[in-house]
């Protein structure tokens, strides 16, 4: 790890420092929950979307190296263990439960649409469904563009809202699905602009 070092300079009474930092650290955190590690991670770096509820209990390792200062910001690369989780995205009508997780992660906050995550594993529930995804997601602190494989169970009524009004469908579905779309297409049932595979 290196020793961060800065100069400050005294004049007539004011404070400058000079603005570049280079950082070189490592950073662990096992078994805290997301709301309280969110109150600690300045709203610069990352800041929860109001349309997102989520709550976990996280253990998170990350490597930071770059430089810091008011135009520049360093790189993170780590890994993400989610365990007892929960979310919700406000236009949806589901509620994740259940959710267990490992994903890898690759955070640009200099050029934001670098930033990515490859997802190892997510399992959730909601309603009387669940599914297991695997997969990519780009843009990951924009657009969150996904590219993600799906293992389904489906309690077909619980996928109601993605159908047109006048189709009512029942039963059981098992089965991979593959998608391509942004999350916010999805959430808005903007289907037309992705690649669904079922």
């Amino acid at each position: 790890m290196k020793v961060l070092v800065f100069a400050v300079h005294v004049l007539a009474g004011d404070v400058q420092v000079i603005p570049t930092i280079d950082v070189d650290a490592g950073l662990q955190a096992n078994n805290i929950r997301v709301s309280e590690l969110l109150k600690i991670v300045p709203k610069s770096i990352f800041e929860m979307p109001k349309d997102i509820k989520a709550d976990a209990n996280v253990f998170l390792t990350a490597h930071v190296v770059g430089q810091y200062n008011d135009s520049t910001m360093p790189l993170i690369d780590g890994h993400l263990r989610l365990t007892d989780a929960e979310g919700s995205i406000a236009s949806l009508p589901y509620v994740l439960t259940n959710v267990e997780g490992d994903a890898d992660f690759h955070l640009d906050l200099n050029d934001e649409p670098k930033s990515y995550a490859v997802i190892d594993g997510l399992y959730a529930e909601t309603k009387q469904s669940n599914a297991t995804i695997k997969g990519r997601v780009d843009d990951l602190l924009g657009k969150m563009l996904l590219d993600v494989v799906l293992d389904v169970d489906l309690n077909i009524p619980d996928a109601q809202y993605f159908l047109p009004d006048n189709i009512t469908a029942a039963g059981k579905a098992k089965g991979q699905l593959t998608a391509k779309i942004a999350l916010d297409d999805l959430a808005d049932v903007k289907l037309e602009k992705g690649i669904i595979n079922a």
